[in-house]
């Protein structure tokens, strides 16, 4: 028995990945190919609800059903984590190759490219995060019940059709 069979939530975590991860791949060629595009910040959670409208999508066609509430909590709360793991690892690595340091200040400075703009968002910085957490985690909440439950319909009018 597969481990989405079993209720686990392993595939669906690992499309969901995939799917960022190549979706923010996307994003930075577009941006060194047209480096005058002011791509919007919204990018980001147009990838995430597609990751996680997908790993919803794999988890209904492994289990055959949509995901129960405690299920599609646990999916995307580790969606959130994963995000998060992936976009700390990104621009710690980044300012690593410029050889600076990840802190607040660094922080801010990424989010604003203005200096003094950063110097005043910097005690913000907890509420923004906390903000973008909860954004964060309704889209991936939401994106992983569409993708289970639009699956899970196709998968009956499938069934239908063929009998």
């Amino acid at each position: 028995m597969s481990d989405a069979v079993s209720g686990g939530l392993g595939r669906p975590l690992l499309i969901f990945t995939g799917i960022l991860v190549a979706g923010q791949v996307v994003l930075y060629g577009i941006g060194q190919a047209f480096p005058d595009f002011d791509m919007p910040s919204s990018f980001g959670l147009v990838i995430a609800m597609v990751a996680a409208m997908s790993g919803g999508q794999s988890f209904a066609r492994a289990t055959g059903r949509a995901f129960t509430g405690g299920e599609k909590l646990r999916f995307s709360l580790t969606g959130v984590a994963i995000s998060i793991a992936l976009s700390l690892a990104t621009i710690a690595g980044i300012l690593a190759w410029y050889g600076l340091p990840l802190s607040t200040d660094m922080l801010a400075l990424v989010m604003t490219g203005d200096p003094a703009m950063a110097a005043e968002m910097k005690p913000w910085l907890p509420v923004i995060f906390g903000i973008g957490l909860l954004i964060g985690w309704a889209v991936i909440h939401f994106g992983a019940g569409v993708g289970a439950k639009g699956m899970v319909k196709r998968m009956a009018k499938e069934a239908a059709r063929n009998g």
